[in-house]
């Protein structure tokens, strides 16, 4: 199974799935709430919704993957995630006022929505039957991985770079995960 795992592939879409999870509960899950109820004195009511918004429009995204399959290949969904990524995380610390936080959210929601869906596919294909469990089961460990190291890492980040620092690291990280998918 380890010879089966170090497949380059299989390797990249792992190290993906790690830097998603960083940026998903590093920069998001932890940096956002603060911003919105440091910066914008929004209520834990308003940080519930803003914070839920994004997993709804994720797994309405999630479920339309069938059609947007038909029109682009897996590998360019991940691409466009990773823009899209990239493109909430840059947007979020230039928004001056409360209401206009739904722009990232929705963007951030659709990459959310298209990207895990589409490297548990990719996993998948690339696990022989006999494996499949070893190589899902590798992955969740990986989203742990990342899951735990995201919320130090951007704590590190602002402690040096501010709040704002957070989220300019999760794009970067975005903008890496892009590369690493011209490698694979």
């Amino acid at each position: 199974v380890w010879k089966k795992l170090r497949n380059r592939q299989v390797i990249g879409l792992l190290v993906i799935g790690i830097i998603i999870f960083i940026m998903l509960f590093g920069s998001y899950m932890t940096c956002f709430p603060l911003l919105l109820g440091n910066s914008f004195a929004a209520s834990t009511l308003i940080i519930g919704f803003i914070m839920a918004s994004a997993s709804l429009i994720a797994a309405f995204t999630s479920s339309q993957l069938g059609k947007i399959i038909k029109l682009f290949s897996r590998k360019t969904i991940l691409k466009m995630s990773f823009i899209l990524y990239a493109l909430a995380l840059l947007i979020i610390p230039l928004i001056s006022q409360l209401r206009l936080f739904f722009i990232p959210v929705i963007i951030f929601g659709i990459a959310h929505g298209m990207s895990i869906p589409v490297i548990q596919a990719l996993l998948v294909e690339a696990a022989p039957l006999k494996y499949r469990a070893t190589f899902m089961s590798v992955s969740g460990m990986t989203f742990r991985v990342g899951q735990t190291l995201g919320p130090f890492l951007m704590g590190l980040v602002i402690g040096v770079w501010g709040i704002g620092g957070a989220f300019y690291v999760g794009a970067a990280l975005s903008v890496t995960m892009f590369i690493i998918m011209f490698m694979l």
